[in-house]
Formats: C-alpha cells, structure tokens, sequence
C-alpha cells in the first residue's frame, strides 16, 4: 500500500518523464544512457570524503556483464527515467539470485542533476520495487547501502521502508 500511496503522490512531479522497467538484456536503445549514467554514477553519488575514480562503461562491458550474470542465476532489474527526447535521466537496479530468491539486492541509484527535483529517485526505486515483487513475491528483505552523507537517498530509502540493521566504516591509508 505504502508504494502505490508514493507512486500517487509522486506522479505529478514527472508527467514530463517516462519510466520504463526491464529485466536484462537491457534493450538496446536504452544501453548508451544505461553507459552515460553508469560513468557519471561515481562523480555523482555523495561519498564524502572518500575519493573515487570514475569508471568507463560501454555496450560490450554491459552485455558481457549481463551473460556473466545470468549464468550465475541473477538477475537483473532496471527502470528508467526518459525525458521528453526518450534520453535516459535516471536509473535503479535491483537483483536477484534465482537460486535464493527470498532476497534481494538493490544496485546504484542515479537521477542526472539537471533533472533532479521531479521526485524521479523516488518514482524509479517505486517502480522497480513494484516489478521486482510481482515477479518475486517470495521477496523477503531487501540489502540496499548508502554512504551517510547522501540525505536525499537515505530520505527515499526512510520512505520505502528501509531500515538501517548494519553500519561499516571505511578506511583509506594512502601508499
């Protein structure tokens, strides 16, 4: 009930924008946003003080992913956030391990900042909850992560429900 009450509320915001949800293979249209967002992911996602290197995405690393995966019994489940010239604004990912599909793992997060303010984090992580338990509805927890510092995404995951059972710290020392 809790999501169909977010989806509501939230809809307004992005009726500019189209969500789409698949499950890998990501359709092929959608695979250079799907590489744009992943590149800027690390750049983008609060970490704090923790310095981050930028990572190089394209369709051959994502297809050779998605195979590795898919053996492994995983998988994958995104939705999107298209602007009005179909371009990809948004991301979230989910997966699951059909062997053990009980639970779940949500992946990275990612709405481009000149689109941010349209409730799309919200409207996308919904969505993709939606997709994920009416394909799996033996899903029982969820494990996301959050650096402490990233507020609007711990704001998101207080809504859905998410919990924190766990904290880690990370360390650097410099060689």
């Amino acid at each position: 009930d809790r999501w169909s009450v977010l989806a509501a509320e939230t809809a307004d915001h992005h009726e500019d924008y189209r969500l789409v949800t698949v499950w890998a293979p990501i359709p092929d249209e959608l695979i250079d946003g799907y590489c744009v967002l992943n590149e800027a992911f690390m750049g983008e996602v609060p970490t704090g003080d923790t310095p981050v290197e930028l990572e190089q995405w394209d369709a051959t690393r994502v297809r050779n992913r998605e195979e590795r995966v898919a053996k492994a019994g995983r998988r994958d489940l995104h939705t999107f956030a298209l602007d009005a010239q179909g371009d990809v604004v948004a991301l979230t990912e989910l997966f699951i391990n059909t062997t053990m599909p009980h639970r779940s793992f949500q992946g990275g997060t990612l709405v481009m900042p000149d689109h941010r303010g349209h409730r799309l984090g919200l409207a996308i992580k919904v969505a993709n909850l939606r997709a994920l338990v009416a394909a799996y509805p033996q899903v029982e927890w969820i494990l996301t992560e959050n650096a402490d510092v990233n507020a609007p995404m711990k704001a998101i995951n207080d809504l859905l429900g998410f919990r924190v059972v766990e904290r880690c710290l990370e360390v650097r020392n410099e060689l």
